[in-house]
């Protein structure tokens, strides 16, 4: 039970022999510090040079401080105090309630060996770091370090004084050891009476043996466990393991990456670091340390293979902080940023590793690093290395038709003639076997793997800064669609009806930011499992009709089985007998008018179509564009981002607003950016957002320049003098501060490979001139 709290005011020396402060006066300070007692040890935690507010004391005289009397608590601020200032032991502790990886319920002490050495204790609800003087002993923390390091952490009495203490005689080592063990034990369980009664640190048959994974937990076992469970699901999973490439399935790839995510997260520095000269540690620690390394390069080759090439970067630059010169890494690295077309960053990538080996280890790159650089130099982009891993994403589509083949042809609808029955040999009604629930297989299950994993904008490196309003004005705009159902009828113009704003709107000037935050909100929408197909409109091509349409339902339809199209957008409506002359024309004719190659699977026939006035057409075509969407979504929400909408063309933009206009409960969020500067007053882009504003069919997001210190934050990994340059001429932009930084990077490098070439140019001079004068 704690005692009352009493607060002491106080100097400290910090040691240092130059100090002035504590050779010529009284030290550092004053500071105030609170003790208290628990459990008949004292306690003490720093305070500051000002008392927090609401504890009432009286004021000390220079003597009291000098003297450091203790001042106690008034009764009634006592409980509130306990509270603020906690225990000394609780000051670096996790967060309340906070659960690691394989950790146990009955485990009371956790050990992180791997960065910082310290230990947290249970008590009650809440993770104590142990902050005591005991803890800080050399000999204490060194037994338990070479007892983690040993197998099934146990290790006899005389390993252990070789190990920690070879330069000793027995009888000191021992001393030394026995004093050990009694600190240990006390770290470990402060409340403990007799050290005989030890659960913790036990000692049998001159045999000490630390206390099992049920009562300790520790990061680097956690590390090796979480690895050891991430190899053998590649190596369960994986085709060929003596071939280069290894084949996974999507839920197995997700599995993996999550595994190795998590031990990424575990290793937060090398093993006891302290003990960095024991060789008692080092073997440990190299072999953490390269299944570390092994486990970040599997990481951004998992996540090359499902072409997110930003987030591979990733592991890859955390390895390089640590190892500059690792040529596996660099070699990765150079491979992505050319998939990124940085083709000039992965060439400076190089150069810039060519001169590190040259200057400090008088080297050059390996020769599978020069060749992948002179190809890259050469642009011979298609002859660079594949990823390790081939990813499939939904590889029992196939599988389910073939096997339906057999078991659905002779049900075949009589829309159909007989001869493309036998040419496709399929039914036009694909079900899923009886084993996975008889659910219908719709053009929607299929659509959703292919496309939300490919069509997520371009990847980025640097961080987003800044954007935290507008993400979150989109992120609420994604979730309000979420829960949108099917309607039975068609609500969208009941009156009164409350509407979600299916468009959404990035508006702001070139550079700005647009495309970057619509990225974001793919990859939010692509993790949240929305089906994300991009399209991007350009100035050259703003005069041919429905481009950017044209290019998403392509994008949408790419991967769908031709069977599988034809039965899921044909009406039954337009199966109507041969006996009549005319008849409506389906939906894959109409959307034909837009993509030509569906005129090859659509049903033969020599039927005649009524001819209609070319609006009464184009009506046509925007039911039927809306429909397939439509059928799209019932399944899966869509995300369609259409990047650059003020080149788009007017028959465009029509589609668009039609669309946003009767697909108001489809879970479909219409994306798209604009550069607002740029539209003139009559634009008809200026007059659509107008209406739809009006409708409150659209929301619009302002993207504003970045301050000052944002474009600092952007490029702070530059010298200070050249930050400054760029905070000046960017103007808040960030793609221009990214453009300058990259020239500001390209000239360093350049400067860096000059500096070196006349130094070897000097050298190779020098070399002459003895040799001349030898001669």
């Amino acid at each position: 039970m704690s005692s009352k709290v009493t607060y002491r005011k106080q100097y400290t020396r910090c040691g240092k022999e130059r100090c002035r402060k504590c050779k010529e006066g009284d030290g550092h300070g004053p500071y105030w510090y609170a003790y208290w007692s628990e459990k008949g040890r004292t306690i003490s935690k720093y305070i500051g040079i000002h008392l927090p507010p609401g504890i009432d004391i009286e004021r000390q005289t220079a003597g009291d401080v000098e003297a450091g009397k203790e001042v106690p608590l008034p009764a009634a601020n006592q409980s509130s105090r306990i509270n603020k200032a906690g225990t000394s032991h609780t000051s670096m502790g996790s967060a309340h309630g906070e659960r690691l990886p394989l950790q146990l319920n009955t485990q009371v002490l956790r050990i992180f060996a791997l960065g910082q050495f310290r230990i947290e204790r249970l008590q009650g609800n809440e993770w104590c770091a142990v902050i005591n003087r005991t803890w800080h002993r050399r000999r204490a923390r060194a037994l338990l370090g070479c007892l983690l390091s040993s197998p099934g952490r146990r290790l006899g009495r005389e390993q252990a004084m070789e190990a920690l203490w070879p330069e000793l005689d027995m009888e000191t080592a021992a001393n030394r050891l026995n004093g050990a063990v009694h600190e240990l034990r006390q770290i470990l369980e402060p409340e403990i009476a007799r050290p005989a009664a030890s659960r913790m640190l036990r000692l049998e048959r001159d045999v000490l043996e630390l206390a099992d994974r049920t009562e300790i937990w520790v990061d680097a076992e956690a590390f090796e466990s979480v690895l050891k469970e991430a190899n053998s699901l590649l190596g369960i999973h994986g085709s060929n393991q003596a071939s280069t490439n290894q084949s996974l399935d999507i839920a197995s790839a997700n599995q993996l990456e999550h595994l190795l995510e998590v031990a990424a997260v575990l290793y937060t520095g090398d093993y006891l670091l302290e003990e960095l000269y024991s060789e008692w540690a080092a073997p440990r620690r190299e072999a953490l340390k390269r299944g570390w390394t092994g486990l970040l390069l599997k990481l951004a080759e998992l996540r090359e293979a499902r072409k997110a090439f930003a987030s591979a970067m990733e592991p890859l630059n955390r390895l390089l902080a640590t190892d500059p010169t690792d040529e596996t890494a660099v070699q990765r690295l150079m491979i992505l940023l050319t998939q990124l077309d940085r083709r000039g960053e992965a060439l400076n990538t190089y150069r810039l590793l060519a001169t590190r080996l040259e200057r400090n280890y008088d080297s050059e790159p390996l020769p599978e690093t020069r060749e992948l650089y002179e190809k890259l130099r050469l642009g011979q982009i298609s002859e660079i290395a594949q990823p390790k891993f081939l990813i499939s994403h939904h590889a029992n589509v196939q599988e389910i038709l073939e096997i339906q083949d057999e078991k659905q042809v002779a049900q075949s609808q009589n829309a159909l003639t007989q001869k493309a029955a036998q040419e496709r040999e399929v039914s036009s009604e694909v079900r899923i076997p009886q084993q996975s629930s008889g659910a219908e297989i719709t053009i929607a299950h299929v659509v959703a793997p292919f496309v939300g994993t490919s069509q997520l904008g371009r990847y980025n490196q640097s961080p987003l800064i800044g954007r935290e309003r507008e993400l979150e004005a989109m992120h609420r705009v994604m979730v309000s669609l979420e829960g949108e159902g099917i309607p039975s009828g068609n609500t969208a113009s009941m009156p009164g009806s409350v509407r979600n704003p299916h468009v959404l709107l990035l508006m702001g000037e070139a550079g700005i930011g647009k495309t970057r935050l619509a990225e974001e909100l793919s990859h939010e929408a692509n993790t949240r499992g929305w089906v994300v197909a991009w399209t991007r409109a350009y100035e050259q091509e703003g005069a041919v009709p429905y481009r950017p349409w044209i290019e998403l339902l392509r994008t949408l339809l790419q991967h769908v089985p031709t069977e599988l199209l034809v039965s899921s957008v044909s009406s039954p409506a337009n199966m109507e007998a041969a006996s009549v002359e005319h008849y409506t024309p389906t939906m894959l004719e109409r959307l034909s008018t837009l993509l030509p190659e569906l005129r090859d699977i659509s049903p033969r026939n020599e039927r005649t179509y009524p001819q209609h006035p070319p609006e009464q057409e184009r009506l046509h075509l925007w039911e039927a564009t809306a429909g397939l969407l439509s059928t799209l979504s019932k399944t899966t929400p869509l995300l369609l981002v259409l990047d650059d909408l003020h080149w788009t063309d007017g028959s465009s933009r029509e589609l668009l607003a039609y669309i946003t206009r009767h697909l108001q409960d489809e879970r479909i969020l219409l994306l798209g950016t604009c550069r607002d500067v740029e539209l003139s007053p009559g634009h008809g882009l200026r007059t659509l957002i107008a209406d739809l504003r009006r409708e409150q069919s659209i929301v619009t997001v302002a993207v504003k320049p970045l301050t000052q210190s944002q474009i600092g934050t952007l490029v702070a990994h530059l010298p200070q003098n050249i930050v400054h340059s760029i905070q000046t001429q960017a103007a808040g932009n960030p793609f221009f501060a990214e453009e300058l930084a990259r020239m500001s990077e390209a000239a360093q490098a350049a400067s860096a490979q000059a500096e070196v070439h006349r130094q070897g140019t000097s050298s190779h001079k020098i070399g002459s001139t003895v040799e001349g004068e030898h001669l």
